[in-house]
């Protein structure tokens, strides 16, 4: 894959979005321009699948239009637009019973660059005490913001089946 000379970091493509939605900031690049990469990613995908099994031929420019007008619906689409006062629907006061007690989950990763495998842990604590612990280790990821990341997943992953459909992030571990 031709890349250009100091602007990107190598061949690899995962390695190479990921620099340019970390460290566009860096470079000056607007919010708005940086909000749109993951939908002109999206749809130069579409594009080359058109054109691999349909035979389609859409071109960059109409590639870009396309994704910058589906990123800009979508985004007119998460506006919440508030009631006026006088439409506002009042609702009787029913009382609720309490939510559930949030259980604490306590995460933490091991990455060093030139090991083959990193490692992640959790520490789930409930309201009335009980705490469970966990651990894994996996291939080794790019960084250590990649361990957290595949680290927080699995601590999701395995609240969920513990049966804990919500849980509040702690520190990691000190």
């Amino acid at each position: 894959m031709p890349r250009l000379p100091g602007i990107l970091l190598c061949n690899s493509i995962y390695s190479n979005l990921n620099h340019v939605l970390w460290r566009a900031k860096e470079f000056a690049i607007p919010d708005n321009i940086i909000a749109t990469v993951p939908w002109i990613s999206w749809f130069i995908w579409k594009a080359r699948n058109d054109k691999a099994f349909n035979g389609k031929d859409i071109t960059p420019l109409e590639t870009i239009h396309l994704a910058k007008s589906e990123a800009e619906s979508w985004k007119l689409a998460q506006i919440i637009e508030k009631p006026h006062e006088e439409e506002a629907i009042v609702e009787e006061a029913v009382p609720r019973p309490p939510p559930p007690p949030i259980p604490k989950c306590t995460i933490g990763a091991s990455w060093h660059k030139e090991d083959n495998l990193f490692g992640g842990g959790m520490i789930l604590t409930t309201e009335d005490g009980v705490t469970t612990f966990g651990s894994f280790a996996s291939n080794r990821v790019l960084t250590p913001l990649h361990a957290e990341f595949q680290t927080l997943l699995w601590a999701m992953k395995s609240s969920i089946q513990l049966d804990h459909s919500a849980v509040t992030r702690q520190t990691a571990f000190s």
